[in-house]
């Protein structure tokens, strides 16, 4: 159990008891904030309200809690923001303040394990729409007013509909419910745990499938390479054989016409160069393999 830790609005003052639906409040002041806490009530001064009348602290490179209350609910905020940072240090967590790319540009989580959630206390306000002949003109004229309504959230943040707890006529109000929070934080946590492990699972998964379809397509490569090298060899050994016809023939016609090799200095010649270029040619030569060894060749 973390306790009891109780807190409302700007209006009330230590020892004062005010009335929430059916749970009368007793306000509780805390000497020494939470460094966190501290950091937002520090930022809330230079805040201004928003369209919807909500005041967010400004940000800054100092770390500071993702919260949006009207301006008279400031202190109530604060008070429980740092009766909620206490819990979760006191069953073992933390909370955190980090950088993200949407939104504010700063994301709240409740840390547990190593592994966080994020969170974001508002408060709700409802949208009334403005009679036609009191709307604002201009580009910046609305038809809708925005009324606070003093009730607090805490929720996710990037989503309105997971929420961690909320004031209610039944449930009373959120400082009431610590234990509650506390509990669906570390579930929440745990959720968001196995979703992680999941997707990791499910990109070693797909790692390895692509590990196999490239080996596939390498092994699918070399074995056209192989039949290329082949087709390329079959032809220059072709060609080889075409070219030794051919120079027997020459060598037979020399020899037909009473024209001894070493009668003619040019066939003398011609034949054995004759031979090297279709040894050049042969994949299975034994010449060729010496002349690719040998560069001075």
């Amino acid at each position: 159990d973390v306790g009891v830790y109780t807190a409302f609005p700007l209006s009330t003052f230590p020892g004062e008891v005010q009335e929430v639906g059916r749970h009368p409040v007793r306000v509780a002041v805390h000497e020494h904030p939470h460094p966190l806490v501290e950091a937002v009530r520090t930022r809330f001064q230079a805040a201004t309200p928003d369209p919807q009348n909500l005041v967010h602290p400004v940000w800054d490179e100092t770390p500071t809690l993702t919260v949006a209350v009207g301006a008279a609910s400031v202190p109530r905020a604060l008070r429980f923001l740092d009766a909620l940072v206490k819990a979760v240090e006191r069953v073992g967590g933390w909370v955190d303040v980090k950088k993200v790319t949407h939104g504010r540009g700063r994301e709240t989580e409740a840390v547990f394990c190593g592994d966080g959630v994020p969170l974001r206390l508002r408060e709700r306000y409802r949208q009334v729409k403005i009679p036609p002949d009191k709307q604002t003109k201009g580009m910046w004229g609305s038809r809708f007013e925005y009324l606070l309504t003093g009730e607090f959230i805490l929720d996710a943040g990037h989503s309105y509909s997971d929420q961690y707890g909320k004031d209610g006529k039944h449930a009373g109000p959120l400082e009431g419910q610590l234990n509650r929070i506390l509990t669906r934080l570390v579930e929440a946590v745990g959720k968001e745990r196995a979703v992680r492990r999941r997707q990791k699972a499910d990109r070693r998964r797909w790692e390895e499938e692509e590990r196999i379809r490239r080996a596939q397509v390498e092994r699918e490569r070399a074995e056209r390479a192989r039949m290329e090298k082949l087709l390329a060899d079959a032809e220059a050994w072709r060609r080889a054989n075409d070219l030794r016809a051919y120079i027997e023939v020459e060598e037979k016609r020399a020899a037909d016409r009473g024209q001894p090799t070493d009668a003619s200095p040019e066939l003398a010649e011609w034949l054995p160069w004759a031979r090297e270029q279709a040894d050049r040619l042969d994949p299975v030569s034994d010449t060729l393999d010496r002349l690719l060894s040998d560069p001075q060749s």
